[in-house]
């Protein structure tokens, strides 16, 4: 799952051996309703894929407006993603520090669609494959993984 924006495709097959095969979506925004997870259940069945990950460069176009200027916040679909990703960002902002704030929230982000992904499929498969998120850094041309979704909470309880 990859956004287009991010061009990562070659990326990716120079990384990851085998067969990859991507599905697009702005910002790693897609909607999972009835009719998408059934596209992404007959595509793992077609071709047996086992593991699903979840990819975004860490100055994906998407996210970086919807955290700043949401000037694409007309483009259909993206309201609801862009609202959430606010919502995400006052909450990191009043308790991490600068140096982790974005990869918290694309962590966070990412660690959402994931949820939504394995709720959607739950019960449609009779393995369900292993779902997981990484964050492409420009920079370096490497892959990490994305932040643990206990690190990723809205609100935590330190007793």
């Amino acid at each position: 799952m990859i956004c287009p924006t991010d061009q990562l495709e070659s990326a990716i097959n120079a990384r990851f051996e085998g067969h990859n095969y991507f599905y697009t979506t702005l910002g790693n925004t897609l909607i999972l309703d009835k009719n998408t997870v059934g596209q992404i259940v007959a595509l793992l069945d077609k071709n047996s894929i086992r593991k699903i990950t979840f990819i975004l460069s860490e100055d994906n176009c998407i996210v970086l407006d919807a955290l700043k200027n949401q000037h694409f916040l007309t483009i259909k679909g993206l309201n609801g993603p862009y609202a959430h990703l606010q919502k995400h960002k006052k909450h990191v902002l009043s308790s991490w520090d600068a140096e982790h704030q974005h990869t918290l929230i694309l962590s966070h982000h990412l660690n959402q669609k994931i949820k939504e992904l394995k709720a959607g499929l739950q019960g449609l498969l009779t393995t369900p494959p292993l779902i997981n998120g990484k964050l492409f850094s420009v920079h370096t041309k490497d892959f990490r993984p994305i932040h643990s979704d206990l690190v990723c909470m809205y609100s935590g309880n330190l007793s």
